[in-house]
């Protein structure tokens, strides 16, 4: 029965009009099990995704955080709105950094396991995605990403837009790895 509710809404809000009465169209569906609002950003309010430590022996949340911005509403001040169309993981150091990677701003970030305070970020030429991976060669520790170009937001309709780069730039899709300090090195 809830599903059946879901898709009535659906055709109604798609729509924009039920009954013969017109309607001003605030959110729509596309395609994902998602509702958008009429700028293409989720219609729930943010933050859109967060990073989480639990405290396992209690079984509660020990910190919580927005992971990532949306570049665009953060111009317009509007702040710690997660990430809308996260597309990655995390990975964690052996000593004690979180690192991940947010498409919809660009950057990636090293968080302290223990608080969830950023201590490093980069804005990145290309929208950090999948899971990073940490590895180490003679001694030295490496951070790797894959990147592309970054998304856009999501359209009215559901589409999603690719920012292209100009005919002329350079190649910014691949992947971007990063020497990590070795211990005591800031």
């Amino acid at each position: 029965m809830k599903n059946t509710f879901l898709c009535a809404a659906v055709v109604i809000l798609s729509w924009g009009f039920a009954l013969g009465q017109q309607y001003q169209v605030l959110y729509s569906f596309g395609g994902y099990p998602r509702f958008y609002d009429q700028e293409g950003y989720p219609a729930n309010k943010p933050p859109w995704s967060t990073l989480t430590a639990y405290d396992l022996n209690k079984g509660t949340i020990k910190w919580q955080i927005p992971l990532g911005e949306v570049t665009e509403l953060a111009a317009r001040g509007i702040k710690d709105t997660g990430s809308y169309w996260p597309r990655g993981g995390v990975v964690v150091t052996a000593g004690g950094l979180i690192f991940s990677g947010t498409i919809s701003d660009t950057t990636i970030r090293a968080y302290d396991k223990d608080t969830g305070k950023v201590l490093w970020e980069q804005v990145m030429p290309a929208g950090p995605e999948g899971i990073p991976a940490v590895f180490e060669v003679n001694g030295q520790e490496y951070l790797a990403f894959s990147a592309r170009p970054s998304l856009k937001h999501l359209g009215p309709g559901g589409e999603r837009a690719t920012v292209e780069p100009a005919a002329n730039a350079p190649q910014t899709q691949g992947f971007y790895v990063f020497a990590l300090p070795k211990s005591g090195q800031k």
